[in-house]
């Protein structure tokens, strides 16, 4: 094992390519000790996650660490969260898909922290691991030979993702599952 000339991030490979974060642009600052942190406390969890990600600032924009929360059965994402990282703060929320905006509109998820990156790095890798370990469920209506369905927190019912014709909100399900995740 050796060490990314860049930065010293602990490559498994011989090849300066393999590290994640120079590959990103990250040089010697904030975003290059939050993303590393991050990366550090996450790699520590029970199940580490498969697919966190960064995008770096453009434009003066944040720096977004990000990764999906997706059913073990395969059939797609059901939550993507991740923070916004300035340098000096974070704001964590569930985001676009796509795009990794955060909500106009703060969700029961959301987070916000100031300090330094390492400290702040702490507070996302806590913020996510308790995201991932809340439990999901599926919603499930019967609908003329199809199933409809919503993917819900079990705790407090916010709907994460559903189907085109899902009945709505409040309406009883006929089934209720458990959604194993991975991520």
């Amino acid at each position: 094992m050796s060490e990314c000339p860049g930065c010293q991030f602990k490559l498994v490979d011989e090849s300066p390519s393999e590290c994640p974060d120079c590959s990103l642009g990250f040089e010697d600052g904030p975003d290059l000790v939050f993303t590393q942190e991050l990366r550090r406390l996450t790699d520590r969890w029970r199940t580490p996650p498969e697919d966190l990600r960064f995008y770096p600032p453009e434009h003066g924009g944040p720096l977004i660490a990000w990764m999906d929360i997706c059913a073990a059965d395969g059939s797609g994402s059901v939550l993507t969260i991740g923070v916004h990282f300035d340098g000096e703060s974070i704001r964590g929320d569930k985001l676009h898909n796509q795009l990794f905006h955060l909500p106009a509109t703060p969700t029961d998820l959301a987070i916000h922290h100031q300090g330094s990156p390492n400290v702040l790095a702490e507070a996302a890798a806590s913020w996510l691991s308790e995201i991932v370990d809340r439990p999901l469920v599926r919603h499930e209506w019967d609908r003329n030979e199809r199933v409809e369905y919503r993917v819900v927190l079990a705790a407090t019912g916010a709907g994460l993702v559903e189907t085109r014709d899902c009945p709505p909100p409040g309406t009883r399900p006929d089934r209720i599952t458990a959604v194993p995740v991975r991520y």
